[in-house]
């Protein structure tokens, strides 16, 4: 299962990352880093790798990654 979770590297969606990385979870995380800081959702214990893109589209990542579900985590 992939999941797009945007917003990803805020405050809320970067836990939600976690989360989802815990719960084996396949995510992929587009974001414009307008008020948020790219390495946020890395931190993570388990180091799981997944793809953090900096973007403000989705149409191209939808189309690239088979995405499953979408969780959006507003600035």
């Amino acid at each position: 299962m992939a999941i797009l979770i945007t917003g990803g590297c805020g405050y809320i969606g970067s836990h939600t990352c976690l989360e989802m990385l815990a719960a084996g979870c396949g995510i992929v995380v587009p974001d414009s880093y307008y008020n948020a800081k790219p390495e946020a959702p890395h931190a993570n214990p388990r180091r799981k790798t997944f793809p953090n893109i900096r973007a403000d589209g989705l149409r191209r990542i939808s189309r690239e990654n088979q995405i499953d579900t979408v969780i959006h985590s507003p600035a």
